[in-house]
């Protein structure tokens, strides 16, 4: 299960809206404000979340893993699970262009939109 607290701002049906709109690629990583690239196996994962509750994440070169999530915009929190996953917990913002980061303590993945 993952966790996600939104960043301040928007109203849910926005939030709900960017995150279904788009699948989302994992392009890099962030911690202590330095950007590192994706190791190998990592480059292409992308993450689809859909109006249904359902998200699949499909890593490179391996069958797509189906969860599902859920928005709480009150607490501002979705939650993934994903079967045989361990919980994590990240904050959730929304770029200036657009990109999506899960941020946990200093370090943040950092998501591209891909149109559907």
């Amino acid at each position: 299960e993952i966790l996600v607290a939104n960043a301040p701002g928007g109203s849910e049906a926005e939030t709900l809206e960017k995150l279904v709109s788009h699948k989302w690629r994992y392009r890099r990583l962030e911690e202590n404000g330095q950007m590192f690239s994706l190791p190998p196996e990592e480059l292409g994962l992308e993450f689809h979340f859909k109006r249904d509750g359902t998200v699949t994440m499909t890593p490179p070169k391996n069958a797509a893993i189906d969860g599902t999530w859920k928005y709480t915009h009150k607490k501002r929190q979705l939650s993934i699970t994903f079967k045989d996953k361990d919980p994590h917990i990240s904050t959730v913002e929304f770029g200036v262009m657009g990109d999506l980061k899960l941020v946990d303590k200093s370090v943040a993945q950092v998501f591209d939109k891909v149109r559907l």
